[in-house]
């Protein structure tokens, strides 16, 4: 939460900053940090809205290949995957339509609930 806190204060005076990404894999705890500014001159017209598609519960995390590559469409109401614990799958459905920028976890590996999986850039409907 302090870096969060220190790039937003970084960030305050610019003008012209539309987005941040920052990503550390090499700390203890991997950090991946995206801000998307709105109301900022590089947020008008043509720039990106992006949102992640979060994990609904803690598990196991399997995606589909096809679904999930960077560059894919995922429509609203698609299964991009599912979670799996005790034996119980729990699908991991698009709340919204969107092209896949990047898989934030892999598969077979353990999410929390509400971590992160996919980012996506929302498409207009």
């Amino acid at each position: 939460m302090d870096l969060i806190l220190e790039i937003l204060d970084w960030a305050k005076d610019k003008k012209d900053l539309a987005e941040i990404h920052y990503e550390n894999k090499g700390s203890a705890v991997p950090i991946l940090v995206h801000l998307v500014f709105e109301g900022t001159p590089g947020s008008a017209a043509g720039a990106k809205t992006l949102a992640y598609l979060k994990a609904p519960a803690i598990g196991k995390v399997t995606l589909s290949e096809q679904k999930t590559r960077p560059g894919a469409t995922l429509k609203k109401g698609d299964e991009a995957g599912y979670i799996e614990a005790v034996k119980e799958k729990t699908p991991l459905t698009a709340s919204f339509s969107g092209t896949i920028v990047q898989s934030v976890a892999e598969s077979g590996k353990n999410v929390g609930y509400g971590d992160p999986i996919l980012l996506v850039e929302i498409s207009e409907q």
